[in-house]
């Protein structure tokens, strides 16, 4: 072959190549103008039977427009339409960039999989994983294995085995043990959330966490076989038997409304069926108080519970005690209830109802409880 025939070609494949891999790594656009090669140490073509391969050596560095590529080595396969990347590989399409130890580009359809220390920023946004496929056409990655993504944003990490994330929408679905964690401007674990499936919407900051599901939070934990996680409202919505414990105290009901602000907790409302049961350890006997309505109201401060309002089927089975001494139990029913409570006793009960709809009565020690009932 005459040289200048062989330059003409590799002129032509070079326009190939670049025109080709270098289309948005992130985006639908299409590549209308020639990427030009920056830089490459050395330059080898191979025909091997019917397959032209370049392979591109040494600071490798490709632009287009705000568009860039850079990695230590580029084989490109023509005719499968294909290249690969390999060594700090660094994809970047106008701040969002990919980073990896190889990369591979596939034309047809158009596709990046990225292996091992894959890393892709965006914006606020960082997605972590030994692999990941993207697809540019649907804007959606798919990364597994070790899997991390940070919302710095919001203070959002979540951990997965499996991720599927649309770029666009700021969206993210999780499988495989997924786990989402709130943290506080020190950095410490203000929320944990554990789930089977897991949803996170970076957009609106909101989460949703599907079958048995475990909540944490300082020493409240909940469990239900649904979540969701509003981190703009401080708000958990729990629903599917809930349940939440905290120290000695339990609360079950319909559904469940959990607010908090920074590391404590503020409110907790139970919502249909609503029941609190609470331990009181009195000498060396174990005691149990509870209330039970449809609507149950509880005000903390500081992680204490200082203030119940139950409406609805009110009822409230408390054990009196003095100076250590228990003195009896009372049980009382109302259509409107409120509690006080000081350094965990009860402090205060106000009872509001229809005229003749409210009873109480009080039980001595030892005495046989006969339950009220609406």
């Amino acid at each position: 072959m005459a040289p200048h025939r062989f330059f003409e070609k590799i002129i032509v494949m070079l326009f190939i190549l670049i025109a080709g891999f270098l289309q948005p790594a992130f985006s639908q656009e299409a590549a209308v103008n020639l990427a030009r090669l920056m830089h490459a140490d050395s330059l080898i073509f191979q025909k091997r039977g019917g397959e032209e391969v370049f392979r591109f050596m040494g600071n490798v560095v490709f632009k287009k427009g705000y568009k860039s590529l850079t990695c230590d080595q580029s084989v490109y396969y023509r005719q499968q339409a294909f290249a690969i990347f390999t060594g700090q590989v660094v994809m970047n399409d106008s701040g969002r960039i990919l980073r990896a130890d190889e990369i591979t580009y596939y034309q047809h359809p158009e596709r990046e999989i990225a292996r091992r220390h894959v890393r892709f920023t965006n914006k606020k946004k960082e997605l972590i994983s030994d692999f990941l496929e993207y697809s540019d056409a649907a804007q959606r990655a798919r990364a597994i294995q070790n899997v991390v993504f940070r919302d710095s944003l919001n203070s959002i990490e979540l951990f997965a085995d499996t991720l599927i994330y649309w770029v666009e929408k700021d969206y993210g679905e999780a499988r495989g043990k997924p786990k989402l964690i709130k943290r506080d401007s020190t950095g410490a674990v203000e929320i944990e959330i554990q789930s089977r499936k897991l949803a996170y919407d970076g957009s609106k900051s909101v989460a949703v966490a599907l079958e048995k599901v475990k909540i944490s939070k300082g020493d409240v934990t909940s469990f239900a076989a649904v979540a969701r996680y509003y981190n703009s409202k401080h708000e958990i919505v729990i629903t599917g038997k809930p349940k939440v414990y905290q120290r000695e105290d339990a609360m079950t009901a319909d559904s469940i409304e959990i607010f908090v602000h920074g590391k404590h907790l503020k409110r907790v409302h139970l919502i249909g069926h609503g029941r609190m049961s609470s331990k009181v350890h009195l000498n060396q006997k174990v005691l149990e108080d509870w209330l039970s309505g449809q609507n149950i109201w509880m005000t903390f401060k500081k992680d204490t519970l200082r203030q119940v309002i139950v409406k609805d089927q009110a009822i409230s089975l408390y054990h009196v005690v003095e100076k250590g001494k228990e003195k009896g139990v009372n049980q009382v029913l109302g259509d409107w209830l409120k509690i006080q409570f000081q350094k965990g006793d009860v402090k205060k009960v106000v009872i509001k109802s229809q005229p003749g709809s409210s009873r109480g009565k009080f039980y001595p020690p030892g005495a046989k409880i006969k339950p009220l009932k609406p």
